[in-house]
């Protein structure tokens, strides 16, 4: 799968799902005071901001693997959110990404997609003993 059919592809789920996907032409993008380089926000579906859709942001000034592997990343928790999975909701963050990560990791095998899976491994393996450090 090429990169630009899997933009399609998480940008026609997400519509379906009210979840609007934002491509930012920069190297990390905010969201509540953090920096990374991608998240997903959920829709608002029972609260006080009902019917508002959620997000699926990226930042792009990143090499094309980079930000193609994030984008898969943040759709994988869009899916997970979908799904009910019980993983989306837990507390503790670090088992989510660890989840997530490898969830990940599989879909870019699955679409074969133009991405160096053993360094995105390596890179993974990193953040996570960075998440897990700041425990």
């Amino acid at each position: 799968m090429k990169t630009n059919d899997l933009l399609k592809m998480v940008r026609d789920q997400a519509k379906k799902l009210n979840v609007q996907v934002v491509l930012r032409p920069y190297k990390t993008v905010k969201f509540q005071g953090e920096y990374s380089d991608g998240y997903f926000l959920e829709p608002d579906i029972e609260g006080p901001w009902k019917g508002t859709p959620g997000r699926l942001v990226v930042a792009t000034k990143c090499p094309k693997t980079e930000w193609t592997w994030t984008l898969l990343h943040e759709y994988v928790h869009m899916m997970q959110w979908f799904r009910n999975d019980p993983i989306f909701l837990t507390e503790d963050y670090l088992e989510l990404e660890k989840a997530t990560e490898k969830e990940t990791r599989k879909l870019a095998k699955q679409y074969n997609l133009p991405i160096n899976l053993p360094a995105r491994k390596r890179d993974s393996e990193s953040y996570l003993k960075w998440l897990a450090g700041k425990r």
